[in-house]
């Protein structure tokens, strides 16, 4: 036995050992650098589906928000809008009041006259001020009683 064959088998075996670490270096970096970045996406994705939700709070939070104010003036806006109807219909009786008044100024006649003034206190009158007929006609009389 010739001591050169040993030292070439020693040698090959030096080399494959060799190349088998360098190969299992660069598998083992591979794999590490594989593994962080599966580990960064999933940090990514959770911190993305984190910003998600914290944006959905704001906006539920926001129109609840809207929610309640428009609750809390319903009270106010319904107030509102009677009044607004009221005022319309007081300005519409005022203005047939205002025409009907122009017509009596312009008869002589004493009888269209009294008719006048109790169509005035018993119909129109009530529109604009809310009054009931009754009470307006009790007006009327104790006007006419005691010539006010």
């Amino acid at each position: 036995m010739t001591p050169i064959p040993i030292y070439r088998s020693a040698a090959r075996a030096f080399i494959a050992w060799r190349e088998n670490t360098i190969d299992g270096k660069q598998s083992r970096a591979k794999l590490d650098r594989a593994v962080r970045l599966w580990t960064r996406v999933s940090k990514v994705a959770a911190f993305n589906t984190w910003r998600e939700v914290v944006h959905m709070n704001k906006r539920q939070r926001r129109l609840l928000g809207k929610c309640a104010v428009r609750l809390l003036r319903r009270g106010t806006v319904v107030a509102f809008a009677t009044w607004r109807d009221n005022a319309r219909e007081a300005s519409r009786a005022q203005s047939v009041m205002a025409k009907v008044a122009s017509r009596f100024f312009a008869s002589p006649s004493p009888i269209f006259s009294i008719t006048l003034t109790l169509t005035l206190t018993l119909f129109l009158l009530p529109l604009s001020l809310s009054l009931s007929p009754s009470l307006c006609l009790s007006l009327y009389l104790h006007r006419v009683r005691y010539k006010l």
